[in-house]
């Protein structure tokens, strides 16, 4: 029973307003070739904010598409309903989108925002969807754009779990700024993801969620579901294991939620070899990203060390990630010296090394950032000396000089580099040559003197 009754007047808008109202949203904005949907809980029907959604990566889409910008990102409270393939009568085919369908997705009118993130940043939005204590969800995924993909550990303690990120392939750098959209509540730092509320240059670019889907399917006409994971957990036990060692990879978030196609295995690869596959478990778990786990056991090859990038993909998703990890390093059978500690960029150095195998070729290689500088054969007694040039762009700090072996085992070296020559105080790190400054110093005191005894004669004429 209503509070008060109806104003007949009043009424006779109303009604008037829903009939057109009516019209204008059974307007065909686009298609669809499946659901988009939002992430479900174990019961099937729930809402699961925890989880990654194909309706969340779409928007996020459509938002990166309208604004031009690098990077979007959606939050899954914004998110309403779904997108449905199954017709809801004679005059909603299967896979048509009504303009009230798009509307009921998003229903809030939000603009789109676009700011500046550093790498450094973007990491920090990420791990804000692991919520505050006393928030009312632990949880809350993000959608992200295509193109955008990362890595996590779940077992991870609260600000450490995410443990890479890449767009378009390439690795983000933490210092590089990336345009980034996000509709007006989010970057506000709306749902306690505060680090978009610091984003620098931000504007509103005017354009409303709802019409940005509108737009987008008048450009695109049709819509599918991405099946492909953007974000995986994945956890490496033990850390630093070496060649021969025994390594396992448990995944976690390889499948979504709301009964789309699921893959039935994963596999884990290094340099294009695969080294294990698994089964993957579909189980839902509530709240979380969790649902796809899968855990796969190897044995590190002979010639893995250092830094590694281990791919994991699925079968019938197409869902693949790099992940990066690092091994243990074997100590090579030799040894090795330098004939300086410190060098300027663009200098040289001597390396010698002993107890190496005869007629074995080894390449050396300058680090942090590893650099091949060439390679050398080591001599019929094991010995060998050679003079490397270290790159003039190399920052100026501390280095490490490895000279690598066939199997990968490693003897190194510390070494310092200051700045390239020319740079700042370089004469007093190179040691430079100081007698062409002081033969122009005695040049210009000669040509003073004899100034003053030109002078002291044309002064005696007069």
């Amino acid at each position: 029973m209503p509070n008060y009754p109806a104003v007949p007047a009043v009424q006779s808008i109303v009604d008037e307003a829903k009939k057109e109202a009516d019209v204008l949203g059974a307007v065909k904005v686009g298609e669809i070739t499946a659901d988009l949907n939002r992430a479900r809980q174990s019961d099937g029907s729930t809402e699961n904010r925890g989880g990654e959604s194909t309706i969340g990566n779409f928007v996020a889409d459509v938002q990166q598409w309208s604004t031009g910008a690098q990077i979007a990102l959606m939050n899954p409270g914004g998110i309403r309903a779904n997108l449905t393939y199954a017709s809801t009568g004679d005059s909603d085919p299967d896979g048509n989108v009504t303009y009230r369908e798009a509307a009921t997705v998003q229903p809030f009118a939000n603009t789109l925002v676009t700011l500046q993130l550093t790498g450094a940043q973007l990491k920090s939005v990420l791990e804000e969807q692991w919520q505050p204590d006393g928030a009312s969800r632990p949880f809350l995924k993000l959608g992200v754009s295509k193109g955008l993909t990362y890595t996590y550990d779940p077992t991870a303690a609260k600000g450490s779990h995410i443990t890479s990120i890449t767009l378009n392939g390439t690795a983000i750098d933490p210092a590089a700024s990336y345009l980034v959209a996000a509709n007006s509540f989010l970057a506000a730092g709306g749902d306690n993801f505060f680090t978009l509320a610091d984003g620098a240059d931000k504007k509103d670019t005017g354009k409303v969620d709802l019409q940005s889907m509108v737009d987008w399917f008048t450009e695109n006409k049709t819509a599918s579901p991405d099946l492909a994971q953007r974000a995986v957990g994945v956890a490496v036990t033990p850390a630093g294991a070496a060649p021969g060692d025994q390594v396992t990879v448990d995944l976690s978030s390889l499948a979504f939620s709301a009964g789309e196609t699921a893959p039935t295995s994963a596999s884990v690869s290094l340099d294009g070899v695969e080294l294990a596959t698994a089964a993957i478990d579909p189980t839902v778990v509530d709240a979380t990203d969790e649902v796809g786990r899968a855990s796969l056991t190897f044995t590190v090859p002979a010639d893995a060390h250092g830094a590694q990038t281990l791919t994991v993909a699925t079968d019938a998703t197409g869902t693949t990630v790099e992940v990066p990890v690092t091994f243990a390093t074997t100590a090579a059978g030799g040894t090795i010296a330098l004939d300086k500690a410190k060098v300027a960029a663009g200098g040289s150095v001597t390396v010698t090394g002993e107890g190496f195998a005869a007629g074995e070729k080894l390449t050396i290689e300058l680090r942090s950032t590893p650099v091949t500088l060439g390679t050398v054969t080591a001599a019929a007694d094991g010995t060998f000396s050679t003079s490397v040039v270290i790159p003039k762009s190399t920052a100026a700090g501390a280095h490490t000089i490895a000279v690598i072996q066939s199997d990968g085992a490693e003897a190194t070296a510390a070494l310092t580099v200051t700045e390239a020559a020319g740079a700042g105080d370089d004469l007093a790190i190179t040691g430079a040559d100081s007698m062409p400054y002081l033969l122009l110093a005695a040049l210009l005191l000669a040509t003073g003197l004899g100034l003053v005894v030109l002078r002291r004669r044309r002064a005696a004429r007069h």
